[in-house]
């Protein structure tokens, strides 16, 4: 007979051990983030080809906001330089209530998705002569605010130019301030800023990042309704609120927020559009409208219920007859005692 702790050693052998999961060989799971993020990139251009939605703005043709867009990339190139760090999950979710896709359209933007080393190497190559007057957006415990940052920066590049002028004849233009903008979920955002601060260590850089003051979700609304904090918003209203710090005159703000607007209204259309107009579109046709279906998905599964109820009730009424019945007919037919009895006075 096997002792309590034989019994114990018995129970946790490798019989009892969990077996390994065996991914399927057709759909191989990433083995990184740069898999993944490629995996994102040949989706995102298979989706752009889609002829019926616009591969700028990312909305259905039939809701388009392109050509009611203002350029504004040509005024801002000799102020501030944007750069646009996305996140790959961007690129194919939720691509019409994302914002920082209008950075390209009316911003100048040049774009690069995490993960796609190809991109975040020509970041690294393109900030890393801009070092001085380069920051990253995002409000870290580090981060400066603008004030600070182009106290910061004018102190740099007049270390800069200096240095340069010995090489050089210095230009009377003054050079813009490059800014990378995280764009992501807050989580998203906190991983992109983690990762430019590596790859920057990596290559031997260091960027400061930077953040706003006085930002507020009521100001510029939102395109993704989730219950956040009040202080996130949106990728362009950051931008508008971040441009408005670093001294834009009120036009460009002004044309960047009708933008900011336009994109929101389209958005809101298409969004109706898939929710109540194509039911709408259906009861023309002669077929139920999605209120409709739940409806009468509600009303069948109620008389499913009640039918199965009533079948059970007859079913159990029927099962109480037929007991009756049997009462009712032993109670005719005479007992195996009285039967005896007549039997004995017959003999």
């Amino acid at each position: 007979m096997l002792s309590v702790e034989e019994s114990k050693a018995k129970v946790k052998g490798p019989a009892c051990q969990p077996k390994k999961f065996i991914p399927d060989p057709d759909e191989p799971e990433p083995k990184c983030v740069e898999d993944l993020a490629r995996k994102y990139y040949k989706r995102s251009l298979a989706i752009d080809a889609d002829v019926d939605k616009c591969a700028r703005c990312w909305m259905l043709r039939e809701y388009c906001f392109c050509p009611v867009i203002v350029d504004v990339g040509t005024d801002l190139s000799t102020r501030v330089e944007i750069l646009l760090y996305m996140h790959f999950k961007e690129l194919t979710k939720s691509r019409g209530s994302n914002s920082a896709k209008l950075l390209p359209l009316c911003c100048g933007a040049k774009r690069y998705v995490s993960g796609i080393v190809e991109q975040e190497d020509e970041l690294l190559a393109y900030i890393t002569p801009r070092l001085h007057r380069t920051c990253v957006l995002f409000p870290s415990p580090d981060a400066l605010s603008i004030s600070e940052f182009m106290n910061h920066a004018k102190a740099e590049q007049s270390d800069h130019k200096r240095a340069s002028s010995e090489l050089a004849p210095s230009t009377s233009v003054s050079e813009p301030v490059c800014v990378v903008i995280l764009d992501g979920t807050w989580n998203s955002a906190r991983a992109l800023q983690r990762r430019i601060k590596t790859l920057a260590k990596d290559h031997g850089i260091s960027i400061p990042s930077v953040k706003l003051t006085g930002s507020h979700r009521a100001h510029f609304g939102a395109l993704r309704k989730k219950k956040e904090s009040k202080d996130r918003v949106t990728t362009m209203a950051a931008v508008v609120h971040m441009l408005s710090e670093f001294g834009e005159t009120q036009d460009i703000i002004d044309t960047l927020s009708q933008n900011y607007q336009h994109a929101m209204d389209a958005f809101e259309k298409q969004t109706k559009k898939s929710r109540y107009d194509a039911s709408t579109e259906l009861e023309d046709e002669g077929k139920p409208s999605n209120k409709k279906l739940r409806s009468l998905m509600w009303k069948a599964r109620i008389q499913k219920v009640e039918g199965a109820e009533a079948c059970q009730a007859e079913s159990d009424q029927e099962e109480t007859d037929q007991d009756s019945a049997a009462a009712s007919q032993e109670a005719q037919q005479p007992g195996v005692s009285e039967l005896m009895r007549s039997l004995n006075l017959s003999s």
